[in-house]
Parts: structure tokens; sequence; C-alpha cells
């Protein structure tokens, strides 16, 4: 039958969280402004809740940090 290829845990570990209500952060589209960073490998992110704004690693930088951040998370117990 089908089975789960992995935990629930791991991937709620590599999904980027508001530090203050723990949403989910959704990605803000991109401009020309900021098409240098998305290049460098980082993007920006908000919280539907409280509306923060954060820059964080997306694509290559992100692949390359995943597993230290799911190391991070994991052992937080978050």
């Amino acid at each position: 039958m089908s089975a789960q290829k992995h935990s629930p845990k791991w991937t709620d570990s590599i999904r980027y969280k508001c530090h203050f209500c723990r949403n989910v952060l959704l990605k803000v589209p991109s401009d020309s402004v900021w098409f240098l960073f998305l290049l460098l490998g980082f993007r920006r992110f908000y919280c539907p809740h409280c509306f923060e704004m954060r820059i964080r690693p997306c694509g290559w930088l992100r692949v390359l940090l995943a597993p230290a951040w799911i190391l991070f998370n994991v052992l937080r117990g978050k």
C-alpha cells in the first residue's frame, strides 16, 4: 500500500516558521531589487499572522544548509 517516505516531523522541520506565532512563513513575490539576493540564495518571507518580514536562504543555499537546519530543529524539538 502507500507508506510514507518520510516522517511528518522531518517535513515540518524544513519549513520556515515565525518566531512569534509559529505560523509557516510565505514567500514574498520577488521584484527587480531583490533579484540579486535571489541569485545569491536569499529570499524574503513573511508571516500571514503578524506580517513580520524575514530574509531566509532559498534555492541552492537552502539545499546546502538543509542538513544543519533539520538537525537543529529536530534536536530542539520543534
